[in-house]
Parts: C-alpha cells; structure tokens; sequence
C-alpha cells in the first residue's frame, strides 16, 4: 500500500510501519490569495508522486479534504484505475465557515471530483442532502471507519462519581462551534456556578476564546488544556459529565464515538453523520441552533435532566454494538466489491 498525506503523516506511518507513506507537507496561510497558491503548489506535489506509481496501482482512495484536489483526481483518473472519493462532510461548507472567499471554486471543484469519481464514500445519509449529492446517487456507498479500541476508550470512573464538568474535545476553529460555546460560558455559569470547563485541542481560535473569558473575568473557571496525545482522552473523557460539540460542518467526529464509549453523554449539532448516532435524550442531546444563548439553555438543561445517567449508559451500549471493527470493515468491503476490478 502506497499512502500519500499531509501533515500529520509522521504520526500514522509510526504507527503503520508495513505501509508506504510519502509525505507532502503544507503551511498554513492567512492571506486567502497565498493559501490559493499554496494550495496548488502542493496538489501539483502530490500529482508528481502519484504519476510514479500510476501503472501499479489498480485503485485510488482520496480520504477526506480532498474533494477540490482536482489535479490529483485526474491523474488517478487518467492512469486507468477505479478511484474512490471519501467525504467526512463538506469542505465547501467548511470554506464557507471560515468566510473564505473561495468557497464558491471549492464547490465547483467538488462537482467535477464527484462526476470523475467510481464511487463516492460518506460517513451517513445526511451526508448525502449536506454535500448536494443526489445527482451522483447511483455511486454513493455509506461506510465509515470509525471503531474505537474498546480496550483503551471504556468506563473507568462511574458517570454517578463524576464532577459537574463540562468538555469540548477537537480543533479550535471556526467551522467546529467553538466561539459560540465559549460565549455560552457566562450564562451557564449563572444558572449553575458549580460547574467547570475542559477545553481540549488547539487551534487559531484559541487565543480569541481566552481573551474572552478573561475579559468575563470566569477564566478560571475553564481549563485550555491544549492539543493531547490520544492515549490520554479515556482519561478526560472519564472526567466529564457532558461533552459537547456544537459544529457548523462535521463528517463524524471519531473524538464523539470515544466519548460515548467512555460512557459520556455527548450533545451535538444536527450535521455529517451525527444523527446516526445521537437520537435525543435516548443516547445524546441534540442540539438545534448554535447561539451561545441557545448553547447555555440546552447544557443546564442536559446537566439537570434526572435521565442523564440512563443516556450515559444508552450511549455506552450503542457505540459498543454499532461501531466496531467488524460493522466498519464489513461496510468497506461492501464498497470493494461493488467495483469492477474486485
């Protein structure tokens, strides 16, 4: 297996030593028009290195970020082999949260990427109507591949122990809520002053979310804990009695499946494949709106509600039986098969 990815390919080729990994690295940029041309600086990378292999490989997966990496797709598309495009969610809708200017391309790209595409792979059904997929319904498969180690993310303080804390767990961006989450703070804190705050992740927003706080003069009241090594979320997530994910854009958060394993009571937006797993006050809270306003009304609620301990226990048992090894590599399997060269 050849694999090329971006940044974070250092991690997962230290744990994959069996696979090729060949890495493009990529800078972040501010200015629109730089991050426009670095962009397609790296997709030109990337299409010199997949033009190396091109008559060895029979099949091409594109994982998630890269529906508007067309130069890619046509390079995968022209050596002749099947080319599967995975999507989490929508990365026009992703540029849009961002206020990026070129959302409008990143749309258009996406189309062209869905029409060159054998299959096109998404995490729920919702994904579907969010994405605009209907005109390519025929190649849609849903799948995903997300099962958590159940050794690792599991039980380990009894939700009944657990101190009134509430948590966020992922990037500290625009697209991901985490503004209006931290604007629902002072509310919250109104109406219940014995709760704490564990925020987790990093990202450009951070120092926004702080200055607000402190500004609010209830910076002490919440942790910025920073980004963590994955070995160390069964232990946060065994710390809270709510987390939340109030998302604008989201595929599925594999943070959300970790959470409910750990027996913690997940509240979320309506969005990617989230409905799949949080029906509400059965295994999750669902949240409608993302004001803060709406945010602070919903947490006091989940956190007062006499049923959060039977959900805490509904959301353990479901991720349990529906997000395991075997219900995710089945559903794969289903995709490889339906193509011609299997």
């Amino acid at each position: 297996m050849y694999v090329v990815t971006g940044n974070e390919g250092g991690i997962l080729s230290k744990r994959y030593p069996k696979v090729h990994f060949d890495l493009v690295r990529q800078q972040s940029r501010v200015n629109p028009i730089a991050r426009i041309i670095s962009n397609t600086y790296m997709q030109l990378r990337v299409c010199r290195k997949l033009r190396r292999v091109a008559g060895q490989v029979d099949l091409w997966v594109f994982f998630f970020g890269s529906s508007a990496m067309l130069a890619p797709h046509l390079v995968a598309k022209l050596s002749g082999g099947d080319v599967i495009l995975t999507l989490a969610g929508s990365d026009t809708k992703d540029f849009q949260a961002h206020n990026r200017i070129a959302s409008k391309g990143v749309a258009l790209l996406a189309r062209l990427n869905y029409a060159l595409s054998s299959r096109i792979v998404v995490y729920s059904e919702n994904i579907i109507e969010e994405c605009d997929l209907e005109k390519y319904r025929d190649k849609v498969m849903v799948a995903h591949n997300h099962f958590p180690d159940f050794d690792m993310f599991r039980v380990e303080k009894p939700f009944s122990e657990r101190e009134s804390v509430v948590g966020y767990v992922g990037r500290l961006s625009e697209e991901k809520g985490i503004i209006p989450l931290v604007e629902a703070i002072p509310a919250i804190l109104r109406a219940r002053d014995d709760i704490r705050f564990l925020i987790v992740g990093d990202g450009r927003l951070r120092d926004r979310a702080a200055q607000y706080l402190s500004k609010q003069g209830i910076d002490g009241k919440v942790e910025f804990a920073g980004w963590m090594p994955h070995e160390d979320l069964p232990e946060v997530f065994n710390k809270l009695r709510l987390v939340v994910f109030p998302s604008y854009t989201e595929g599925l958060p594999m943070a959300l499946v970790e959470a409910m394993a750990c027996g913690t009571p997940v509240m979320a937006t309506l969005v990617g494949a989230i409905p799949d797993l949080i029906r509400d006050r059965e295994t999750g809270f669902i949240l409608d709106g993302n004001s803060p306003e709406y945010i602070a009304r919903e947490v006091v609620k989940a956190l007062d509600s006499p049923e959060i301990g039977e959900i805490a226990n509904s959301s353990w048992a479901f991720a349990r039986k529906e997000y395991t090894r075997e219900a995710a590599a089945g559903r794969y399997r289903d995709v490889l098969n339906s193509l011609k060269w299997s």
